[in-house]
């Protein structure tokens, strides 16, 4: 079973659907929505996924309240035991809205809220999002997956409104309004506003005809949800005496407690970039003030301003989006810095090589021939077939980055690791010992370019692309990166 696979379909997947949905702004029920069945269904699967992984003990683990809480919220779903003190574990639904001092009003999102019998009142996406992170640590998944709880934009009106929609609920019947304003410190507490008008209004649905509007609502979609993003924004030049500005085609200001950034899109659509463009990009990046700027094209860059990007310009990335069936534009995948190593045989103090008895037969013709004149005929799979020096640099773990070091193989033919050499077409175990040296060459690469596919299952696949220079020349280097359908968690192969 591919258990990651399981566990971005299972759990993360549903997760952000449900932190994607909540930030709509619409009237749900308090207590019987599609909404809180989901959350139950989530804490069930997370709940039992210890099982699945032949795990189980893991489930009753006290080192995480938060898989703690997510348990009991399964098992009161499951048993539906509200007389049991320790099974009526609750939950309901409430829309946030934030106030201040001038009397105007903002939605943040719908909260699904915990109500435990021992741990109180919680938040139900950030308790499931700690007990899954929790859950695939434990289990040593090969996942990143550490998504940000969404919220509205930051839009505030004068009346407090929700939109009339049934799509996740057959009636409505009762509304919770929870109210909270920003301290001095920028938190956001619980507020008792002196008075407030409610209104329900009907939502409108906004659908993108062409290629930048789509771009536009990617962008939208990728960020987060307290940015706002600009269209067609001039930027002035600074070194122009004539009040000449830049158009940029989207932009967006990042901030946090330190510092903002300004990013910048480009939107190329259907027409080919040449390389005169990319240094006229990067001379305007220092005009305006931006950060970078990405440039988002519906046909492939050429190779020579992928190696200039990768190479040359540190602040250019690229975009390729040739289908219009991407769900978001993953940017924090261009914080990824890829540590290359590459890493050589310099010495060998000490070869040996044995077979079982039975075996000895087929290999009197080697005798006496060194052992890495053998060719690439050894195997760890009994279909791969690689050389000696790549058997032993295999096993060489470079975990501080260090230049040279030295390896030790010792492996008996009847042990459980399987290490064969290829006769006569025919796999046969061995044992073998091996004392040498090497040497390593440690890069940090800048990954500046993604590139969109999509598979026929619906996976979505990034590559994540640049372009190094290597002793022997330029070398391409593609990591897929697999975002699982429409999260925001990725595996890298």
């Amino acid at each position: 079973m591919h258990l990651p696979l399981k566990f971005a379909t299972d759990i993360i997947r549903p997760w952000e659907k449900l932190n994607t949905e909540l930030i709509n702004q619409n009237s749900i029920d308090r207590n019987i929505s599609d909404f809180i069945s989901i959350a139950r269904d989530l804490a069930v699967k997370i709940s039992h996924f210890p099982e699945i992984a032949n795990q189980k003990h893991i489930r009753t683990n006290k080192s995480s309240n938060d898989f703690n809480i997510i348990v009991d919220i399964a098992d009161a779903s499951k048993h539906n035991d509200s007389e049991n003190e320790k099974r009526n574990n609750k939950l309901s639904l409430s829309s946030m809205f934030e106030g201040n001092d001038v009397g105007t009003f903002r939605f943040i999102r719908n909260k699904i809220v915990i109500e435990h019998n021992k741990y109180g009142k919680s938040d139900f996406l950030e308790t499931s999002k700690k007990a899954a992170q929790f859950l695939f640590r434990k289990l040593n998944l090969p996942l990143i997956w550490n998504p940000q709880i969404l919220e509205a934009p930051k839009v505030f009106t004068e009346k407090v409104f929700l939109n009339i929609y049934f799509t996740h609920q057959i009636a409505w019947t009762g509304l919770s309004i929870e109210f909270v304003k920003k301290n001095t410190a920028g938190e956001l507490i619980p507020y008792d506003p002196p008075a407030w008008l409610f209104e329900m209004r009907s939502p409108l649905a906004i659908n993108a005809s062409t290629y930048f509007d789509y771009i536009a609502q990617l962008i939208q979609k990728s960020v987060n949800k307290g940015i706002e993003i600009k269209v067609k924004t001039p930027f002035p030049l600074s070194d122009s005496m004539s009040n000449e500005t830049f158009i940029a085609d989207i932009s967006f200001i990042d901030s946090d407690k330190q510092s903002e950034s300004i990013t910048v899109f480009q939107i190329l659509d259907n027409k080919d970039c040449a390389l005169s463009e990319i240094y006229e990009f990067e001379k305007v990046l220092s005009k305006i003030g931006a950060d970078r700027i990405i440039l988002v094209s519906e046909k492939e860059f050429t190779r020579e301003i992928k190696e200039i990007v990768s190479n040359s310009i540190s602040n250019i990335y690229l975009i390729t989006i040739n289908k219009l069936d991407a769900e978001n534009i993953p940017l924090g995948f261009f914080k990824i810095k890829y540590k290359q190593s590459n890493i050589r045989m310099t010495a060998i103090n000490k070869t040996v090589l044995g077979v079982l008895k039975e075996d000895e037969r087929l290999f009197s013709h080697l005798q006496g021939k060194p052992i890495t004149e053998l060719g690439d005929n050894f195997s760890l799979d009994k279909v791969n077939l690689i050389s000696f020096k790549s058997l032993c640099l295999s096993h060489v773990k470079n975990k501080d980055n260090k230049i040279n070091g030295k390896t030790s193989i010792k492996y008996k033919p009847r042990d459980k690791t399987n290490i064969f050499l290829k006769i006569n077409d025919i796999f046969v175990k061995i044992g073998i010992e091996v004392d040498f040296e090497w040497a390593s060459e440690n890069n940090e690469l800048h990954m500046p370019i993604l590139v969109f596919n999509k598979s026929e299952l619906g996976v979505s696949l990034w590559n994540l692309e640049t372009y190094f220079n290597s002793p022997n020349g330029v070398v391409e280097l593609k990591i897929p990166v697999t975002k699982y359908g429409d999260t925001s968690a990725i595996g890298m192969l």
